[in-house]
């Protein structure tokens, strides 16, 4: 055949599920599915390098982030350098109080909520990335230059499939998170 061979798969094409990042609300713990401290690495131009300890967390390091007063922190970033030290927040801001303002993180956090859906009918054409299946909602926060806008929880089944449980839960979800941002709405 004359049909060109396939182009080979990047080898992250089939990685393990990866550590996700901490987002702090209102005195909870959620699994936040982004790198936000990715952003001021490569405005820094990345002169510290992480290294990989863990075949679940490929950047080579975890961050915990708050959201208070309609704005993005980062209270923490935890990780081993290249050469074996131990990576913290400090390490980036020698000077913190414990938590800095992440002026640098511009982009939509994503955050998951209720239960894995891989075998509901799904509102969207997903994918189902790095950080493992699909929940039910997903709470996107738009963030510009640190300072959080609106937020967004999104159905990722058809309406007509939830439950009654599921329709509550959406309604927790909007109440929960309706001072975090600018308006919080439901898609």
């Amino acid at each position: 055949s004359d049909a060109p061979a396939a182009a080979p798969q990047p080898a992250q094409s089939a990685m393990t599920v990866q550590f996700t990042e901490t987002l702090l609300v209102k005195h909870r713990s959620y699994p936040l599915e982004n790198e936000p401290f990715e952003d001021y690495l490569e405005l820094t131009g990345g002169a510290k390098r992480f290294v990989a300890t863990n075949t679940a967390n490929w950047r080579g390091y975890s961050g915990t982030w708050r959201l208070a007063r309609q704005r993005l922190y980062c209270c923490d970033i935890y990780g081993t350098f290249e050469n074996g030290q131990p990576a913290s927040l400090r390490s980036f801001f020698p000077e913190t109080s414990g938590e800095e303002f992440a002026y640098w993180h511009t982009g939509t956090l994503r955050v998951p909520r209720g239960d894995g859906c891989r075998s509901r009918p799904l509102s969207r054409e997903e994918f189902y990335g790095p950080y493992g299946d699909q929940t039910v909602f997903t709470v996107l926060i738009e963030v510009d230059c640190g300072i959080v806008g609106p937020v967004v929880v999104r159905s990722n089944i058809l309406r007509e499939a939830w439950t009654l449980n599921e329709t509550r839960y959406a309604q927790n979800l909007l109440k929960f998170w309706q001072d975090v941002g600018t308006g919080v709405s439901l898609d």
